[in-house]
């Protein structure tokens, strides 16, 4: 939780909540956690959690420039597969994607980063 504080869950916690018991699609924002800010590379890694879908904007620019990634599992990517293969090609987009300069920055910034051994 970040507006509070940066609050971290009691132990536990994540072996216990009702996503895990009953396999719901966990989605984790990495704004805060990620690239080691906790000690791992992401705070899924830290806690064990297993993310079907996970964001990390921000640390890919150190927040210089407007980039985001969402990272997807291989059991979400099966089940979007086996649907376009019944209905054809999923087309989607974005306005505003593949900025050059913020890939760019976004590349440097992971050099870093695996320079550092983070």
């Amino acid at each position: 939780m970040g507006a509070g504080g940066v609050i971290p869950p009691p132990e536990g916690y994540f072996e216990k909540a009702v996503v895990t018991k009953y396999n719901i699609l966990f989605i984790t924002d990495e704004v805060i956690c990620a690239f080691e800010r906790i000690g791992t590379m992401f705070g899924c890694d830290k806690y064990k959690i297993k993310s079907g879908l996970v964001s990390i904007p921000k640390f890919l620019s150190s927040a210089y420039m407007p980039i985001g990634v969402v990272l997807v599992s291989t059991e979400v990517v099966d089940v979007i597969s086996s649907q376009i293969n019944k209905v054809g090609v999923l087309s989607h987009g974005f306005t505003y994607s593949r900025h050059h300069v913020s890939c760019v920055v976004a590349l440097e910034a992971l050099k870093i980063y695996q320079e550092r051994h983070w």
